[in-house]
C-alpha cells in the first residue's frame, strides 16, 4: 500500500483489509462528522462547508482540546438526499443534517463534541 498524507493505493484485498482496520482504530470511541462530497452536494458547496468545519474544529481544539479530541471530520460519498445537500451525518448517533450552510459549522461542531 502506498500512502502520502490522505491518498492510498490499494492493490490487493489484503491492502483493503489493512486500510479498513487502520480506519476503524482511528475512529474508535470518536464522533465522526461525515460530509458528503458527491457531485450533488459539491454543487451545493459541500467543499466550502467542509473547509469551515475543519477551521472551526481547529479553533475550538485550541480552547477545548479534551472535548474536541474525540471529533473527526471526514469527506464521504453520497448518502442520498442529493437535492437537500450538503448532507452531513454524525456517527455513531446517525444524526443527519440537510441543507447545511457554512454558518452551521460552529453549531454542528459544538453539538457533536457535546454528544447532542
Amino acid at each position: 500500500m502506498i500512502s502520502n498524507s490522505n491518498s492510498f493505493r490499494i492493490n490487493s484485498l489484503q491492502d483493503l483489509k489493512g486500510r479498513q482496520e487502520s480506519l476503524k482504530k482511528e475512529i474508535k470511541n470518536k464522533r465522526v462528522i461525515s460530509i458528503c462530497c458527491g457531485s450533488g452536494c459539491k454543487a451545493y458547496s459541500s467543499d466550502d462547508v467542509y473547509q469551515v468545519l475543519v477551521e472551526e474544529l481547529d479553533k475550538k481544539s485550541k480552547d477545548f482540546p479534551e472535548k474536541m479530541k474525540n471529533v473527526v471530520i471526514r469527506k464521504t460519498g453520497c448518502p442520498g438526499y442529493c437535492e437537500r445537500g450538503p448532507v452531513i451525518v454524525v456517527y455513531p448517533e446517525e444524526i443527519c443534517y440537510l441543507g447545511v450552510k457554512k454558518e452551521d459549522a460552529e453549531e454542528i461542531i459544538e453539538k457533536t463534541a457535546n454528544g447532542k
